[in-house]
């Protein structure tokens, strides 16, 4: 089975436009039906978060960065340069969280 997600409202949680509390609604709203942690989802949507893996509770949770910039542009941030994916790898799930254009 094959389920996408697309939360309409990340957006404001990016740019900070909603209260701490709505914020952590939603996001508990978000993780509550695939058993995430909702610390990981924050880590997944920190905008220069660096890549990580962390076990939890039979869960594994990875953040890679992958190169990305055009090779004519001299980027110095790691956010220019790359792009991030975060994975949380279960027994049954995979689920995958990046940004889309």
């Amino acid at each position: 089975m094959i389920l996408w997600v697309k939360p309409t409202k990340i957006a404001a949680h990016l740019n900070g436009s909603i209260s701490k509390s709505q914020k952590k609604k939603e996001l508990l709203e978000l993780t509550a039906p695939f058993h995430i942690e909702i610390k990981l989802l924050e880590d997944s949507l920190q905008h220069g978060h660096l890549p990580k893996i962390e076990k939890q509770d039979g869960t594994t949770f990875v953040i890679i960065r992958a190169y990305s910039a055009d090779p004519s542009h001299n980027y110095s941030e790691v956010t220019k340069l790359t792009n991030k994916i975060a994975f949380v790898v279960s027994s049954d799930r995979l689920i995958t969280i990046h940004k889309t254009l």
